[in-house]
């Protein structure tokens, strides 16, 4: 605020010089220049009104500040199934009732609309897990860790645990949206589970979780913000078996997969 105020007192005493220039107003009160607390009152009145005219509070929500919010977590570990150790966190903080209901709002408005029948959230907002975290981890809403999948991961290397297809989809696959940045490189973006298919992806219903925001059902290419992205699509072998164990400050996977590896 104190920066605020200032800048608004150089502006203020900027104008005064051009009407004392080019108003040839020479008879402006010294008070003025020469009176601080004046020049502090004036930029007070010039800041509120900028407040009043340009900052609107987000409906039924308190006035906090999301933008700038710092969230606390734990560093833990997701154990892959190629027995390789990810970093991942454990966001301590959890969002109040009034945050759920403004980003669940916020991205309702956007998407589940008359134009995307198919898009329907299915879970609060949530800071607590992502979409990476629910499609390889844990899918649950309950799932409490928040996970990135680094480039160069070993995350998909466990021989015939994921595999990479091209054919027809199954219940259970997962996509891969990747953005494409050149010389034969991308970035991963999102993750999405298969939850409904007749095998083509017109057909198709995914489930994924929109970062900070709810968990959600949708089509492959509508109805969802990681429209423009390619995808990659990868199924998840029949006795690849993930179940989720989550005990103090450590993460494990709990896997019996076809590459003949065991982790507990």
């Amino acid at each position: 605020m104190s920066n605020l105020i200032l800048q608004l007192t150089n502006i203020f005493q900027f104008f005064l010089t051009l009407l004392k220039k080019y108003l040839i107003i020479s008879t402006v009160p010294n008070i003025f220049e020469e009176n601080c607390y004046v020049k502090s009152a004036v930029a007070l009145l010039l800041a509120a009104i900028f407040t009043v005219l340009f900052t609107q509070p987000a409906i039924g929500v308190s006035d906090d500040n999301r933008t700038t919010r710092r969230l606390n977590y734990d560093p833990v570990y997701v154990l892959t199934p190629h027995q390789h150790l990810e970093n991942a966190i454990v966001i301590t903080d959890v969002y109040t009732q009034d945050d759920v209901d403004y980003y669940n709002y916020e991205m309702d408005h956007d998407y589940v609309t008359a134009q995307n029948p198919y898009t329907h959230r299915i879970g609060d907002a949530s800071l607590q897990y992502n979409c990476h975290s629910y499609a390889w981890i844990y899918q649950s809403t309950n799932n409490p860790v928040w996970y990135e999948i680094p480039k160069n991961s070993d995350f998909f290397n466990c021989a015939n645990s994921y595999i990479p297809i091209s054919g027809s989809i199954t219940i259970g696959d997962i996509l891969l949206y990747v953005e494409d940045i050149g010389d034969d490189d991308y970035e991963i973006k999102h993750s999405a589970v298969v939850v409904s298919t007749d095998g083509t992806a017109s057909n198709t219903i995914l489930v994924s979780k929109w970062g900070t925001y709810g968990l959600y059902e949708h089509k492959i290419y509508t109805g969802h913000p990681y429209t423009s992205y390619g995808i990659f699509y990868y199924h998840v072998s029949s006795t690849h078996n993930l179940s989720y164990t989550y005990t103090g400050s450590a993460v494990a996977h709990v896997v019996s997969c076809s590459c003949g590896k065991t982790i507990f």
